[in-house]
């Protein structure tokens, strides 16, 4: 525990310092807010911009931070669960306790309040599905409810669980999936009928297709499996992996899925014919594990995140390493120590490749510095750094849909945009 405080520490410093060797920026436009300032969150089309604070929730344009309009009626918010809606015309908002409310955002309107009653204890987590229309919530007891927003029913799907690895709504928003940790359960709802479709047992790993129709999932025993999420069946079972399948991946166009094991084997599959396209054994790592894999949005490039702290980019096409970075080697720690992802996240760090997978954003959550990383030739590209200075620290941090802009807020009251990549190719 002492060394983990203690590289957290070293992290923290080392960014703030090593970032200062980079290119500082200016921020695009910065204004002064008043208030306690909470999260901050771009609309899923990336015009607007939320800003929750004690005194109320603001939305702003993304582009000029001029103050558009203020939700009327909205709870003093500094935490909880938001949601936007794909068109940014709605937004919703969790105040932490047993309160759901939704405005209009071109007028600040509020236009529903749903109110959590039923749970026998209190919730303490909520989740929204992608089109707003229902969410489910979780009471400290383990119950699960789902809800219709819109008519405010709802319904008991799950008691005692209070041992939840994920909760996840397919991106059409029709199926909820819940992953017990208990005989690692993953379970299916029709959040329209509200009924169970199926629940399978021993799945380590899961994830919904970009259509949300089909539902891929990897077992213990190294199975790959793809569901029908509206008729439960079974459409392929996939063999080849030797060992226990711990992430999958669908690429954008969810003509490709992606499984990695525990043991330094990817596979890639063809979805329609269930057929291996590609094995990738550990070339490029330099740990015999992985931690999770993603494709970029740009469908031809493949991450791998590796347990003892390397980031390894693949082309897809041809299974060949395009290259691996350590987080070492990013953070420019000696090697005395290898920085590992876990110890990435108890700095509450984050890396986020570009579209195209040419840079990597290095930000902290409530640290002084953003970094842009060049993949190609492993050297840094410029910084960010608050208004205010190293000292005034930025408190949250939200990046826009398509990876140009950041938007910050930093514990003296400043809102800012930043200019990340000035043309993603």
């Amino acid at each position: 525990m002492k060394i983990m405080k203690y590289l957290t520490f070293i992290l923290i410093l080392t960014i703030a310092m090593l970032l200062a060797n980079g290119v500082a920026q200016n921020p695009l436009k910065s204004i002064k807010v008043d208030g306690k300032l909470g999260d901050i969150k771009y609309s899923l089309d990336g015009t607007g911009l939320a800003l929750m604070k004690d005194k109320g929730i603001w939305i702003y344009d993304a582009k000029t931070l001029q103050e558009l309009v203020r939700l009327k009626g909205a709870m003093v918010f500094t935490g909880g669960q938001t949601w936007y809606s794909a068109d940014g015309q709605t937004f919703a908002a969790w105040d932490f306790r047993s309160t759901v409310t939704l405005w209009d955002v071109s007028t600040g309107e509020n236009t529903k309040t749903l109110t959590l009653t039923g749970h026998p204890d209190e919730i303490w987590r909520v989740w929204f599905s992608p089109d707003g229309r229902s969410l489910a919530s979780q009471s400290v007891d383990g119950t699960f409810f789902l809800w219709d927003v819109v008519t405010g029913k709802n319904i008991k799907i799950l008691t005692d669980t209070d041992r939840v690895r994920s909760v996840s709504f397919s991106p059409n928003g029709l199926t909820l999936a819940i992953h017990e940790l208990e005989d690692d359960i993953v379970s299916l709802w029709d959040v329209v009928a509200r009924e169970n479709i199926i629940k399978l047992r021993g799945q380590e790993s899961y994830l919904f297709s970009p259509e949300g129709n089909t539902f891929a999932s990897g077992s213990e025993n190294g199975i790959v499996s793809l569901w029908d999420v509206v008729t439960g069946e079974n459409i392929k079972t996939i063999k080849g992996h030797r060992h226990s399948i711990d992430s999958v991946s669908f690429s954008p166009d969810g003509n490709i899925l992606a499984s990695k094991d525990t043991y330094a084997t990817i596979r890639l599959w063809d979805v329609s014919t269930g057929k291996n396209i590609k094995t990738l054994r550990g070339r490029g790592h330099t740990d015999s594990r992985y931690s999770r894999v993603s494709f970029l949005l740009d469908g031809r490039t493949l991450v791998s995140e590796g347990d003892a702290g390397t980031v390894s980019l693949w082309d897809v096409s041809t299974g060949e390493n395009i290259k691996t970075l350590t987080l070492t080697e990013i953070l420019g720690v000696e090697n005395k120590q290898k920085i590992t992802f876990e110890y990435l996240w108890t700095a509450g760090i984050n890396l986020q490749f570009s579209p195209n997978g040419r840079t990597l954003t290095l930000w902290g959550r409530e640290k002084s510095s953003v970094g842009l990383w060049d993949v190609a030739k492993g050297e840094y590209i410029k910084m960010l750094t608050p208004p205010g200075g190293i000292e005034s620290r930025w408190r949250k941090c939200s990046l826009s849909p398509d990876g140009r802009t950041l938007a910050s807020v930093s514990f003296d009251g400043v809102l800012s945009l930043w200019e990340l990549i000035p043309n993603i190719q």
